[in-house]
């Protein structure tokens, strides 16, 4: 019952590997048949990621399947066993996920661009500040023509001092 609500089938559908292959999405149908392929080549189980076309509305579904085969003694397929999973909302709600990610990231980006412009402004502003400053002081030849055995030691924190020395 579970089966059929799922995949949209009457109770008349008689599931073999022909049928069930063919509801899978036509983009999506040689992996899947590859990858079970390799389950009877193999003996390993087979994660598979799927869509299929509900026959009931051809609503397309997202399905999860583990994949398991029970072979012969010549590994001829005897049984095929899935245990499938739809996960449609799962992945609408991923994809918005991922969406928003993305648009929270360009966001950042572009913060991070202003940001990064604010800074190269004012630290272009403290510069032409310092430039100012220098101007104002003294030369250093003027304080040692007039203090011969003199010297200024300056070693602003910043950038910018907030110390003026003069000489007259």
């Amino acid at each position: 019952e579970g089966f059929r609500q799922i995949t949209g089938v009457d109770e008349e559908f008689i599931p073999s590997f022909e049928a069930l292959i063919s509801m899978i999405h036509p983009e999506d149908r040689e992996a899947v048949v590859t990858e079970i392929d390799k389950v009877r080549k193999t003996g390993n189980a087979a994660e598979l990621w799927y869509r299929i076309a509900r026959n009931s509305d051809k609503e397309e579904r997202i399905f999860h399947s583990v994949v398991r085969m029970h072979l012969d003694s010549e590994n001829n397929p005897i049984r095929l066993f899935s245990m499938s999973q739809d996960v449609t909302n799962l992945k609408i709600a991923e994809d918005k996920l991922e969406q928003t990610l993305a648009e929270l990231e360009q966001r950042v980006e572009e913060r991070t661009k202003e940001v990064n412009e604010k800074t190269k402004s004012i630290i272009d502003s403290i510069h032409y500040s310092k430039r100012i400053q220098t101007a104002m002081l003294p030369l250093h030849s003027k304080l040692e023509e007039l203090f011969p055995e003199s010297f200024i030691f300056s070693r602003p924190k910043d950038i910018v001092s907030g110390d003026f020395f003069w000489c007259h």
